[in-house]
C-alpha cells in the first residue's frame, strides 16, 4: 500500500506543478476550508509537495515508516490481533492525515492572507 500511496502522491504532485490552478484548488487553506467548507482540502494537501526535493525527501521518509508500519501490521494480522492489515493501513494513514491538519485549520482558520497564497511560500 505505501508504494501506491507514493505512486499516487508523486504523479499528483508532478501534475500539479504545472498546473497552478490545481494546485491552487487542492492546496490546505484553512480559510476557504473553514469559511468556503473546502473540507476535502484537508485530505487534497496531502497529496501536493512545493517542489521536487519536497516530493523526494517526503516519499522517502513515507517509504521508510509506510513500509515499516505495513510489516508490523501483516505480524499483527498474523497474530489474529487485526483483520485486513492493508485497509487497517489506508485508513490509519487517512484519519492521520485529517486529524493531523486539524490542528493548523483552527489556528489558522481567520487568515485571510492564505486564500491566495500557496500553503508552502
Amino acid at each position: 500500500m505505501t508504494i501506491i500511496i507514493i505512486g499516487i502522491t508523486v504523479l499528483f504532485s508532478i501534475i500539479a506543478f504545472s498546473h497552478q490552478q490545481l494546485f491552487a484548488r487542492f492546496q490546505f487553506n484553512a480559510y476557504r476550508i473553514y469559511h468556503h467548507k473546502e473540507w476535502d482540502r484537508l485530505l487534497t494537501h496531502e497529496f501536493l509537495h512545493a517542489n521536487y526535493t519536497h516530493l523526494i525527501v517526503n516519499m522517502l521518509v513515507l517509504f521508510m515508516f509506510g513500509t515499516a508500519a505495513e510489516q508490523w501490521l501483516q505480524v499483527l494480522e498474523s497474530s489474529d490481533v487485526i483483520r485486513y492489515h492493508r485497509l487497517v493501513f489506508i485508513l490509519f494513514y487517512l484519519v492521520a492525515i485529517i486529524l493531523a491538519s486539524l490542528a493548523s485549520l483552527f489556528r489558522h482558520k481567520e487568515d485571510t492572507h492564505q486564500i491566495n497564497q500557496s500553503f508552502y511560500t
